[in-house]
């Protein structure tokens, strides 16, 4: 969970107190993570399949 404190804390600053931010940056940096374990989780499953055989 302490993961999670970085961006709870940007949402409470966008949605709460309303701060300017760059959310173009803020969406390509969140797309790159999101990609990121969408990528890893592809190679977990892609292993635990070849060592089954």
């Amino acid at each position: 969970m302490n993961n999670a404190l970085i961006p709870a804390g940007l949402l409470v600053n966008l949605l709460i107190w309303n701060r300017d931010a760059d959310i173009a940056r803020l969406a390509a940096g969140g797309a790159i993570i999101a990609a990121a374990v969408i990528v890893n989780e592809v190679r977990i499953r892609k292993q635990g399949s070849n060592q089954k055989d």
